[in-house]
């Protein structure tokens, strides 16, 4: 058990260290902090996930049955899927700038 508990804990520094410096987002309260070492690995998790089941093999074969390794249909399938993305995240955002600004400084 406890090799599972400092495996994460290193794991979730690791991602939280590589979403510091990717985003340019700093914590400047302890509760920032918290936030980005307590929800950086279970966001990661979870995009994962997500990413791997959208365009997983049995969706885009659903899109397009042919064997082609490119395909229009999917291309345009995987384009929706991160413009989707795209919007839901910035629209998170604009709702969380309050809290974002109170707790985080932006390089």
């Amino acid at each position: 058990m406890l090799r599972v508990v400092c495996t994460y804990i290193v794991v979730n520094i690791v991602i939280a260290g590589l979403l510091i410096l990717s985003n340019g987002i700093i914590p400047k309260t302890y509760f920032g902090w918290v936030y980005i070492f307590a929800l950086s690995f279970p966001i990661y998790l979870l995009s994962e996930y997500l990413g791997s089941n959208v365009i997983s093999d049995s969706i885009s074969h659903l899109i397009n049955n042919k064997p082609n390794l490119i395909s229009s249909s999917r291309i345009v399938y995987g384009l929706l899927i991160g413009i989707i993305y795209i919007i839901l995240v910035f629209s998170v955002y604009q709702m969380l700038k309050p809290f974002w600004e109170k707790h985080f400084v932006f390089l």
